[in-house]
Protein backbone atom coordinates (compact mmCIF):
# COMPACT_ATOMS: atom_id res chain seq x y z
CA UNK A 1 0.00 0.00 0.00
CA UNK A 2 1.29 3.33 -1.04
CA UNK A 3 1.92 6.46 1.69
CA UNK A 4 1.12 9.51 1.21
CA UNK A 5 2.51 10.97 4.38
CA UNK A 6 6.10 12.42 4.35
CA UNK A 7 6.16 11.83 7.86
CA UNK A 8 6.77 15.26 9.03
CA UNK A 9 8.75 16.25 12.68
CA UNK A 10 7.54 18.53 15.10
CA UNK A 11 10.74 20.57 14.62
CA UNK A 12 10.22 21.05 11.03
CA UNK A 13 6.60 21.79 11.15
CA UNK A 14 7.64 24.93 13.97
CA UNK A 15 10.02 25.65 11.56
CA UNK A 16 7.74 27.11 8.96
CA UNK A 17 6.80 30.75 8.45
CA UNK A 18 3.60 31.06 10.31
CA UNK A 19 3.88 28.40 12.31
CA UNK A 20 3.08 30.20 15.57
CA UNK A 21 0.00 31.50 14.14
CA UNK A 22 -1.23 28.55 12.88
CA UNK A 23 -0.30 26.00 15.90
CA UNK A 24 -2.24 28.81 17.57
CA UNK A 25 -5.50 28.49 15.65
CA UNK A 26 -5.26 24.95 16.17
CA UNK A 27 -4.65 25.09 19.98
CA UNK A 28 -7.41 27.33 20.51
CA UNK A 29 -9.96 24.56 18.81
CA UNK A 30 -8.77 22.17 21.30
CA UNK A 31 -11.26 24.15 23.33
CA UNK A 32 -8.34 24.53 25.75
CA UNK A 33 -9.60 28.42 26.86
CA UNK A 34 -13.26 27.57 26.61
CA UNK A 35 -15.63 27.54 29.70
CA UNK A 36 -17.38 24.51 29.48
CA UNK A 37 -18.26 22.50 31.92
CA UNK A 38 -15.38 20.66 34.19
CA UNK A 39 -12.58 23.00 32.39
CA UNK A 40 -11.05 24.88 35.60
CA UNK A 41 -8.85 26.84 33.13
CA UNK A 42 -11.92 28.02 30.92
CA UNK A 43 -12.37 31.89 30.19
CA UNK A 44 -15.75 32.90 29.87
CA UNK A 45 -16.94 34.63 26.29
CA UNK A 46 -13.47 32.82 24.40
CA UNK A 47 -15.69 30.15 23.17
CA UNK A 48 -18.45 33.09 21.49
CA UNK A 49 -15.21 35.24 20.18
CA UNK A 50 -13.97 32.04 18.99
CA UNK A 51 -17.42 30.99 17.42
CA UNK A 52 -17.69 34.78 15.80
CA UNK A 53 -13.98 34.83 14.59
CA UNK A 54 -14.93 31.24 12.56
CA UNK A 55 -18.31 32.17 11.34
CA UNK A 56 -16.45 36.21 10.06
CA UNK A 57 -13.90 34.15 8.21
CA UNK A 58 -15.93 30.94 6.83
CA UNK A 59 -18.60 33.63 5.54
CA UNK A 60 -15.56 36.34 3.64
CA UNK A 61 -14.02 32.94 2.28
CA UNK A 62 -17.40 31.65 0.71
CA UNK A 63 -18.35 35.11 -0.51
CA UNK A 64 -14.65 35.96 -2.00
CA UNK A 65 -14.37 32.34 -3.97
CA UNK A 66 -18.19 33.06 -4.97
CA UNK A 67 -16.94 36.37 -6.62
CA UNK A 68 -14.35 35.03 -8.46
CA UNK A 69 -15.83 32.06 -9.11
CA UNK A 70 -13.73 29.29 -7.74
CA UNK A 71 -15.85 28.52 -4.76
CA UNK A 72 -15.57 24.16 -4.74
CA UNK A 73 -18.27 22.41 -3.87
CA UNK A 74 -17.75 20.81 -0.74
CA UNK A 75 -16.77 24.05 0.65
CA UNK A 76 -20.43 25.62 -0.26
CA UNK A 77 -21.99 22.17 0.80
CA UNK A 78 -20.17 22.68 4.29
CA UNK A 79 -20.75 26.22 4.56
CA UNK A 80 -24.65 25.50 3.48
CA UNK A 81 -25.49 22.72 6.39
CA UNK A 82 -23.94 24.58 9.34
CA UNK A 83 -25.43 27.76 8.73
CA UNK A 84 -29.14 25.83 7.58
CA UNK A 85 -28.92 23.89 11.29
CA UNK A 86 -27.83 26.94 13.23
CA UNK A 87 -30.84 28.88 11.97
CA UNK A 88 -33.26 26.15 11.54
CA UNK A 89 -33.23 25.01 15.13
CA UNK A 90 -33.52 29.26 15.91
CA UNK A 91 -36.46 28.85 13.92
CA UNK A 92 -38.14 25.55 15.53
CA UNK A 93 -37.99 26.91 18.58
CA UNK A 94 -39.59 30.28 18.22
CA UNK A 95 -42.62 28.22 16.43
CA UNK A 96 -42.55 25.73 19.27
CA UNK A 97 -42.24 27.56 22.06
CA UNK A 98 -42.16 31.03 21.75
CA UNK A 99 -38.26 31.42 21.97
CA UNK A 100 -37.01 34.60 20.12
CA UNK A 101 -34.48 33.98 17.37
CA UNK A 102 -31.24 35.44 18.90
CA UNK A 103 -31.67 33.05 22.01
CA UNK A 104 -31.97 30.30 19.61
CA UNK A 105 -29.03 31.60 17.72
CA UNK A 106 -26.89 31.82 21.42
CA UNK A 107 -27.64 28.53 22.30
CA UNK A 108 -27.14 26.60 19.55
CA UNK A 109 -23.61 28.27 18.43
CA UNK A 110 -21.48 25.77 19.12
CA UNK A 111 -22.25 24.25 15.85
CA UNK A 112 -20.31 26.94 14.50
CA UNK A 113 -16.94 25.31 15.50
CA UNK A 114 -17.67 23.02 12.21
CA UNK A 115 -16.65 26.10 10.32
CA UNK A 116 -12.78 25.32 11.93
CA UNK A 117 -12.92 23.50 8.35
CA UNK A 118 -12.54 27.01 6.60
CA UNK A 119 -9.48 27.85 8.09
CA UNK A 120 -8.37 24.37 7.38
CA UNK A 121 -8.79 24.28 4.76
CA UNK A 122 -7.36 27.60 3.57
CA UNK A 123 -3.90 26.81 4.91
CA UNK A 124 -3.70 23.36 3.34
CA UNK A 125 -5.02 24.72 -0.53
CA UNK A 126 -2.57 27.59 0.15
CA UNK A 127 0.44 24.95 0.54
CA UNK A 128 1.03 27.18 3.58
CA UNK A 129 1.30 23.87 5.68
CA UNK A 130 0.20 19.81 5.08
CA UNK A 131 -1.73 17.43 6.69
CA UNK A 132 1.42 16.38 8.88
CA UNK A 133 1.81 19.59 10.03
CA UNK A 134 -1.33 20.17 11.46
CA UNK A 135 -1.39 16.54 13.14
CA UNK A 136 1.63 17.47 14.78
CA UNK A 137 0.27 20.73 16.10
CA UNK A 138 -2.73 19.08 17.56
CA UNK A 139 0.15 16.47 18.92
CA UNK A 140 1.64 19.25 20.77
CA UNK A 141 -1.61 20.65 21.82
CA UNK A 142 -3.12 17.35 23.24
CA UNK A 143 -0.17 17.38 24.93
CA UNK A 144 -0.22 21.10 26.30
CA UNK A 145 -3.97 19.62 27.25
CA UNK A 146 -2.98 16.51 28.94
CA UNK A 147 -0.07 18.75 30.95
CA UNK A 148 -2.60 21.19 32.45
CA UNK A 149 -5.10 18.47 32.85
CA UNK A 150 -2.95 16.84 35.53
CA UNK A 151 -1.93 19.83 37.21
CA UNK A 152 -5.37 20.60 37.59
CA UNK A 153 -6.13 17.17 38.93
CA UNK A 154 -3.54 17.68 41.51
CA UNK A 155 -4.60 21.20 42.33
CA UNK A 156 -1.49 22.73 40.84
CA UNK A 157 -3.20 25.89 39.11
CA UNK A 158 -5.61 27.92 40.05
CA UNK A 159 -9.46 27.67 39.11
CA UNK A 160 -10.70 30.12 36.70
CA UNK A 161 -13.65 28.50 35.44
CA UNK A 162 -16.03 27.99 38.54
CA UNK A 163 -18.69 25.79 36.59
CA UNK A 164 -19.69 22.47 37.75
CA UNK A 165 -17.24 19.54 37.55
CA UNK A 166 -18.57 16.24 36.47
CA UNK A 167 -21.35 14.37 36.87
CA UNK A 168 -22.98 14.43 40.73
CA UNK A 169 -20.63 13.36 43.76
CA UNK A 170 -19.42 10.52 41.85
CA UNK A 171 -16.94 12.22 39.43
CA UNK A 172 -16.65 15.68 41.59
CA UNK A 173 -12.55 15.22 40.41
CA UNK A 174 -12.09 15.20 37.03
CA UNK A 175 -11.05 17.48 34.20
CA UNK A 176 -11.93 18.12 30.53
CA UNK A 177 -9.20 20.32 29.04
CA UNK A 178 -9.11 19.43 25.32
CA UNK A 179 -9.94 16.00 25.74
CA UNK A 180 -11.24 15.17 22.52
CA UNK A 181 -7.24 16.36 21.28
CA UNK A 182 -6.03 14.06 23.73
CA UNK A 183 -7.74 11.38 22.23
CA UNK A 184 -6.88 11.83 18.79
CA UNK A 185 -3.07 12.43 20.16
CA UNK A 186 -3.10 9.09 21.83
CA UNK A 187 -4.81 7.67 18.76
CA UNK A 188 -2.06 9.11 15.98
CA UNK A 189 0.68 8.37 18.60
CA UNK A 190 -0.87 4.54 17.94
CA UNK A 191 -0.97 4.65 14.68
CA UNK A 192 3.11 6.10 14.15
CA UNK A 193 4.26 3.54 16.83
CA UNK A 194 2.87 1.19 14.33
CA UNK A 195 4.09 2.59 10.92
CA UNK A 196 7.83 2.94 13.36
CA UNK A 197 7.98 6.43 12.92
CA UNK A 198 9.58 8.42 15.88
CA UNK A 199 9.11 5.48 18.02
CA UNK A 200 10.17 6.85 21.12
CA UNK A 201 8.37 10.65 21.15
CA UNK A 202 5.07 8.45 20.14
CA UNK A 203 5.30 6.28 22.95
CA UNK A 204 5.91 9.30 25.74
CA UNK A 205 2.98 11.02 23.86
CA UNK A 206 0.32 8.05 24.13
CA UNK A 207 1.27 7.07 27.55
CA UNK A 208 0.91 10.67 29.00
CA UNK A 209 -2.44 11.06 26.83
CA UNK A 210 -3.27 7.42 28.32
CA UNK A 211 -2.52 8.49 31.64
CA UNK A 212 -4.72 11.53 31.64
CA UNK A 213 -8.14 9.76 29.63
CA UNK A 214 -8.28 7.27 32.48
CA UNK A 215 -7.06 9.09 35.36
CA UNK A 216 -8.25 12.36 34.79
CA UNK A 217 -11.04 12.25 32.32
CA UNK A 218 -12.81 9.48 33.50
CA UNK A 219 -15.16 9.60 30.43
CA UNK A 220 -16.48 5.60 29.41
CA UNK A 221 -17.40 6.44 26.17
CA UNK A 222 -13.80 8.21 25.28
CA UNK A 223 -12.09 5.34 26.24
CA UNK A 224 -14.70 2.82 24.65
CA UNK A 225 -14.22 4.77 21.62
CA UNK A 226 -10.10 4.45 22.04
CA UNK A 227 -10.12 1.02 22.23
CA UNK A 228 -12.23 0.51 18.83
CA UNK A 229 -10.45 2.85 17.15
CA UNK A 230 -7.50 1.16 17.76
CA UNK A 231 -8.96 -2.24 16.42
CA UNK A 232 -10.06 -0.52 13.29
CA UNK A 233 -6.65 1.17 12.74
CA UNK A 234 -4.06 -2.19 13.49
CA UNK A 235 -6.47 -5.39 13.13
CA UNK A 236 -6.12 -7.34 9.80
CA UNK A 237 -6.72 -10.71 8.73
CA UNK A 238 -2.79 -11.08 8.97
CA UNK A 239 -0.02 -12.50 11.83
CA UNK A 240 1.02 -9.23 11.80
CA UNK A 241 -2.14 -6.93 12.10
CA UNK A 242 -2.97 -9.60 15.33
CA UNK A 243 0.43 -8.96 16.78
CA UNK A 244 0.37 -5.38 16.43
CA UNK A 245 -3.13 -5.59 18.29
CA UNK A 246 -1.90 -7.72 20.30
CA UNK A 247 0.72 -5.63 21.81
CA UNK A 248 -1.13 -2.31 21.60
CA UNK A 249 -3.66 -3.98 23.92
CA UNK A 250 -0.90 -4.72 26.13
CA UNK A 251 0.73 -1.28 26.66
CA UNK A 252 -2.95 0.12 27.43
CA UNK A 253 -3.29 -3.08 30.23
CA UNK A 254 0.02 -1.81 31.27
CA UNK A 255 -0.61 1.49 32.07
CA UNK A 256 -4.11 0.82 33.58
CA UNK A 257 -2.91 -1.34 36.01
CA UNK A 258 -0.09 1.42 37.20
CA UNK A 259 -2.95 3.71 37.07
CA UNK A 260 -5.07 1.87 39.52
CA UNK A 261 -1.78 0.87 41.67
CA UNK A 262 -1.02 4.70 42.20
CA UNK A 263 -4.80 6.01 42.52
CA UNK A 264 -6.99 2.79 43.74
CA UNK A 265 -9.80 4.91 43.73
CA UNK A 266 -9.88 5.08 39.79
CA UNK A 267 -11.00 1.23 39.88
CA UNK A 268 -13.81 1.83 42.36
CA UNK A 269 -14.89 4.67 40.17
CA UNK A 270 -15.21 3.04 37.14
CA UNK A 271 -16.43 -0.65 38.72
CA UNK A 272 -19.48 1.70 39.82
CA UNK A 273 -19.63 3.61 36.63
CA UNK A 274 -19.98 0.58 34.54
CA UNK A 275 -22.21 -1.53 36.97
CA UNK A 276 -24.80 1.69 36.89
CA UNK A 277 -25.05 1.10 33.19
CA UNK A 278 -26.41 -2.57 34.03
CA UNK A 279 -28.49 -2.03 36.30
CA UNK A 280 -32.49 -1.23 36.77
CA UNK A 281 -31.82 1.94 37.94
CA UNK A 282 -30.42 2.91 35.53
CA UNK A 283 -32.84 2.99 33.21
CA UNK A 284 -35.47 4.09 35.70
CA UNK A 285 -33.98 6.90 36.96
CA UNK A 286 -30.71 7.95 35.36
CA UNK A 287 -31.45 11.64 33.39
CA UNK A 288 -29.50 9.92 29.95
CA UNK A 289 -33.00 7.51 29.37
CA UNK A 290 -35.42 9.04 30.53
CA UNK A 291 -34.12 12.35 27.82
CA UNK A 292 -34.28 9.47 25.56
CA UNK A 293 -37.63 8.57 26.22
CA UNK A 294 -39.06 12.58 26.28
CA UNK A 295 -37.54 12.67 22.79
CA UNK A 296 -39.20 9.86 21.69
CA UNK A 297 -42.57 11.13 23.37
CA UNK A 298 -42.33 14.38 21.59
CA UNK A 299 -41.46 12.61 18.20
CA UNK A 300 -44.29 10.36 18.15
CA UNK A 301 -46.48 12.76 19.45
CA UNK A 302 -46.48 14.25 15.82
CA UNK A 303 -43.43 16.63 16.33
CA UNK A 304 -41.68 15.73 13.30
CA UNK A 305 -40.41 18.65 11.86
CA UNK A 306 -38.20 19.34 14.90
CA UNK A 307 -38.66 21.55 18.16
CA UNK A 308 -35.19 23.45 18.17
CA UNK A 309 -33.01 24.38 21.32
CA UNK A 310 -34.33 26.39 24.50
CA UNK A 311 -31.89 28.45 26.02
CA UNK A 312 -31.15 29.09 29.67
CA UNK A 313 -30.90 33.03 29.39
CA UNK A 314 -34.89 32.30 28.05
CA UNK A 315 -37.44 31.34 31.03
CA UNK A 316 -34.36 29.40 32.08
CA UNK A 317 -34.72 27.30 29.39
CA UNK A 318 -36.19 23.38 29.50
CA UNK A 319 -35.84 23.57 33.36
CA UNK A 320 -39.51 24.30 33.98
CA UNK A 321 -40.61 22.16 31.29
CA UNK A 322 -38.89 19.30 31.68
CA UNK A 323 -36.31 19.56 34.90
CA UNK A 324 -33.04 20.76 35.27
CA UNK A 325 -31.53 17.12 34.51
CA UNK A 326 -32.89 17.38 30.69
CA UNK A 327 -29.52 18.39 28.02
CA UNK A 328 -29.69 17.88 24.85
CA UNK A 329 -26.09 17.85 24.81
CA UNK A 330 -26.05 14.78 27.06
CA UNK A 331 -28.31 12.36 24.73
CA UNK A 332 -26.17 12.69 21.21
CA UNK A 333 -28.32 12.18 17.94
CA UNK A 334 -31.20 11.66 19.76
CA UNK A 335 -30.76 15.49 21.04
CA UNK A 336 -30.93 15.78 17.10
CA UNK A 337 -34.07 14.49 15.99
CA UNK A 338 -35.39 16.44 18.76
CA UNK A 339 -33.97 20.00 17.44
CA UNK A 340 -34.56 19.04 13.65
CA UNK A 341 -37.31 15.78 13.34
CA UNK A 342 -37.19 14.41 10.61
CA UNK A 343 -34.58 16.36 9.01
CA UNK A 344 -31.99 15.50 11.17
CA UNK A 345 -31.19 12.22 9.04
CA UNK A 346 -30.57 14.56 6.05
CA UNK A 347 -28.37 16.83 7.86
CA UNK A 348 -26.14 13.78 9.15
CA UNK A 349 -27.05 11.35 6.20
CA UNK A 350 -25.53 14.43 3.85
CA UNK A 351 -22.13 14.81 6.07
CA UNK A 352 -21.52 10.80 6.31
CA UNK A 353 -22.13 10.84 2.49
CA UNK A 354 -19.05 13.06 2.37
CA UNK A 355 -17.00 11.59 5.04
CA UNK A 356 -17.55 8.33 3.26
CA UNK A 357 -16.86 8.66 -0.05
CA UNK A 358 -13.68 10.61 1.36
CA UNK A 359 -12.64 8.26 3.05
CA UNK A 360 -13.25 5.12 0.28
CA UNK A 361 -11.01 7.33 -2.30
CA UNK A 362 -8.31 6.92 0.12
CA UNK A 363 -8.36 3.20 0.71
CA UNK A 364 -5.47 2.65 -1.67
CA UNK A 365 -3.32 4.39 1.00
CA UNK A 366 -1.74 3.42 4.16
CA UNK A 367 -2.89 6.45 6.09
CA UNK A 368 -6.66 5.66 5.62
CA UNK A 369 -6.77 3.25 8.51
CA UNK A 370 -5.52 6.13 10.86
CA UNK A 371 -9.13 8.43 9.56
CA UNK A 372 -11.12 5.91 9.80
CA UNK A 373 -10.50 5.22 13.40
CA UNK A 374 -10.88 9.14 13.84
CA UNK A 375 -14.32 8.85 12.28
CA UNK A 376 -15.18 5.60 14.23
CA UNK A 377 -14.43 7.93 17.93
CA UNK A 378 -17.20 9.80 16.72
CA UNK A 379 -19.37 7.41 15.65
CA UNK A 380 -19.28 5.15 18.66
CA UNK A 381 -20.23 8.21 20.47
CA UNK A 382 -23.18 9.14 18.76
CA UNK A 383 -25.62 7.86 21.45
CA UNK A 384 -24.21 10.84 23.98
CA UNK A 385 -22.44 13.47 21.42
CA UNK A 386 -23.88 14.69 18.62
CA UNK A 387 -20.87 15.04 15.96
CA UNK A 388 -21.83 17.99 13.74
CA UNK A 389 -23.64 20.39 16.86
CA UNK A 390 -21.15 19.49 19.63
CA UNK A 391 -17.84 17.71 18.07
CA UNK A 392 -18.03 19.90 14.83
CA UNK A 393 -14.51 20.96 15.61
CA UNK A 394 -13.15 17.80 15.15
CA UNK A 395 -15.79 16.42 12.43
CA UNK A 396 -14.60 19.58 10.70
CA UNK A 397 -11.14 19.23 10.71
CA UNK A 398 -11.32 15.09 9.81
CA UNK A 399 -13.75 16.35 6.48
CA UNK A 400 -10.92 18.80 5.37
CA UNK A 401 -7.93 16.92 6.02
CA UNK A 402 -9.23 13.99 4.09
CA UNK A 403 -10.89 16.23 1.34
CA UNK A 404 -6.95 17.59 1.32
CA UNK A 405 -4.97 14.22 0.67
CA UNK A 406 -7.80 12.65 -2.28
CA UNK A 407 -7.11 16.21 -3.81
CA UNK A 408 -3.07 15.31 -3.31
CA UNK A 409 -3.69 11.66 -4.22
CA UNK A 410 -5.03 12.70 -7.67
CA UNK A 411 -1.93 15.14 -8.39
Amino acid sequence: MKEIFKYVSITESFSKKYSLLVFTLVLINSQILFATMANPIGIKGFLEVFYIFLLVMSSHYVISKTYVRRLVKLDFLVYALIIVMWVYSAIASYFQYGQPLIYGLIEERRILGFLIYFPCVYILRKALYSVEDILNFMLVSAVICSVLSILSYFGMIPVINESPFGDFALRQNRYLIGVLYILLGALYSVYLISRKKFLFRSLAILLVCLVTLMVVSQTRQLLAGFGIAVFVMLFSLSVKGVIRLALMSGVVFIVYMCAVYFFPIILETYTVLFDSLLSDDYIESDARPLAYSIVINNFMNGNVLGSGSLSLLWKNGFVPIYGEWFFLADIGFMGTVFKYGIFAVVFYGAYLWWQSKLLIKLMGATEWRFFLGWLSTLLIALPVAALIEYRGFIAGLLLCMTYSLVLQVKK
